[in-house]
């Protein structure tokens, strides 16, 4: 199905003698696993993503991360009254 995903890589490094990057994601649709279907299709999947990388990447990212890195640091949306809300969560230790 057609979605909408803008990335932007606000960071990026070697870790394990792996190229990684911290990205910030907007969706413009609300499609099931959007995020990790399209970086994975952009050639640059999610770190520990069990579903849409090869078997032996997920093998060799499980050593430094135990769980699928993605996490949702800001989500804003209308809400009933059109007033623009706003959720903030800094990113977790074990991350």
């Amino acid at each position: 199905k057609p979605c909408r995903t803008c990335f932007l890589a606000t960071a990026w490094s070697s870790w394990w003698r792996a190229a990684v990057a911290l990205n910030a994601v907007r969706i413009g649709t609300g499609r099931t696993h959007q995020i990790r279907v399209c970086s994975a299709h952009l050639g640059h999947p999610t770190v520990t993503d069990g579903k849409y990388t090869a078997n032996d990447t997920f093998m060799s990212d499980s050593v430094w991360c135990r769980q699928n890195f993605l996490h949702r640091g800001r989500l804003g949306f209308q809400d009933m009254d059109g007033l623009e809300q706003e959720a903030l969560e800094p990113l977790p230790e074990d991350l």
